[in-house]
């Protein structure tokens, strides 16, 4: 008879205790990293007026920002479920508290501004679990994202002039 686990009522109880025992050795590595390594090459203009935005390689994508990039951390098998937790509990907070706009252009790039500090905090939280699976984030960094065809308090949305400069560093 094969051994599976039961589902339901008859389960196993969730032992929470454990489950953050676990969450705490995944993020473990992650909590000693320390803003000055976030941001090599010269970001030492960056102000308040600045946009950033927070980019991974995908094969065969190219650069994706990491909401449209996120089903690679959904659907990695090896998270346990403390962190699969977790990354809901990220989602969830950014769908209740950043404005999504109605309608965009295709060519248009969500950027945050470089003041929306509690945006950029939970999504520091969201890179911690980029970077322990292995995909390096970039972030770009701008004072002129392009045309702006939407702004709320955390963020713009910017169809890119062709000849567009941004400061890019690996996280």
């Amino acid at each position: 008879m094969m051994d599976t686990p039961e589902i339901g009522y008859f389960g196993r109880p969730i032992r929470r205790g454990e489950a953050r025992a676990a969450r705490r050795r995944f993020l473990e590595p992650a909590r000693q990293i320390r803003i000055a390594h976030w941001r090599r090459g010269d970001l030492s203009d960056l102000s308040a007026d600045s946009f950033l935005r927070f980019v991974v390689e995908l094969p065969g994508m190219g650069i994706v920002g990491l909401f449209r990039s996120s089903e690679i951390l959904e659907e990695a098998p090896d998270l346990p479920p403390a962190v699969r937790s977790e990354l809901r509990s990220i989602f969830r907070w950014f769908n209740a508290n950043l404005p999504a706009p109605r309608r965009l252009p295709r060519t248009a790039i969500c950027w945050f501004r470089a003041d929306a500090t509690d945006s950029i905090q939970t999504l520091r939280r969201l890179i911690e679990f980029y970077r322990m699976m292995g995909h390096p984030i970039w972030m770009l960094a701008t004072h002129n994202p392009g045309r702006i065809v939407y702004r709320d308090r955390m963020q713009v949305a910017a169809i890119p002039y062709p000849d567009r400069r941004t400061t890019s560093s690996a996280l």
